[in-house]
């Protein structure tokens, strides 16, 4: 998350925009992912077909929108 913050305050610099010019409607965030969403994705099915439980891990794995979430928030956008 941190890195992904540090990138976000590049990208605003390189781009000449500030943090207030992130609360305009007209402005979104898009953040890629390189997570394990697949992976997981199979290992839910396997063990459904099995009737076995995920562990506790799973379920943040599988959250690869938590970054663009937090990021958004952190920034107030509103597009």
């Amino acid at each position: 998350a941190l890195l992904a913050a540090d990138a976000v305050h590049q990208a605003l610099t390189d781009a000449g925009l500030t943090p207030v010019d992130c609360k305009s409607p007209r402005m979104g965030l898009l953040v890629g992912h390189g997570g394990p969403m697949q992976e997981v994705y199979q290992l839910c099915h396997q063990k459904a077909d099995l009737k076995k439980s995920l562990t506790s891990f799973a379920l943040p794995r599988a959250m690869a929108s938590t970054v663009s979430a937090n990021l958004a928030s952190w920034l107030g956008v509103q597009g």
